[in-house]
């Protein structure tokens, strides 16, 4: 493995420890799970969720997908069944999972291009107008 794949998995592997850190902060029903990804050896020698996995809760309205990316797979997780959760529990941090996800979500919608904005941008603030 070249210096740099293992930099580029270290960097995977701090992404996703920030990610299941600011699930916890968001509510105590969240639960990280690896799955089936398994654990490598730059994962074993530094103890960062490089292979990723999912995330799992009681309350959940359906199944969560897997992968290396927990950003990616947090912020759908979010999307899917935290949203608007009468169960919510909060973790008690911010910043935590949801107001990470709702920034992601605005940043989203603002680097669209004008003419392809949901109407709802606007009140995100992406336009003036």
């Amino acid at each position: 493995m070249t210096p740099d794949r293992y930099e580029e998995l270290l960097d995977y592997g701090r992404r996703n420890q920030e990610i299941i850190n600011l699930a916890r902060g968001w509510c105590t029903h969240i639960r990280f799970d690896k799955g089936h990804m398994g654990v490598g050896i730059p994962e074993q020698m530094t103890g960062l969720p490089i292979s990723g996995g999912t995330f799992r809760c009681d309350y959940a309205r359906g199944l969560s997908s897997s992968a290396m990316n927990l950003p990616h797979i947090g912020l759908d997780f979010y999307q899917r069944n935290c949203k608007g959760c009468p169960h919510r529990d909060p973790g008690g941090t911010i910043p935590n999972l949801g107001t990470w996800a709702e920034e992601q979500i605005r940043l989203d919608m603002c680097s669209s291009r004008p003419q392809m904005l949901k109407p709802s941008a606007r009140r995100f603030g992406c336009f003036p107008g």
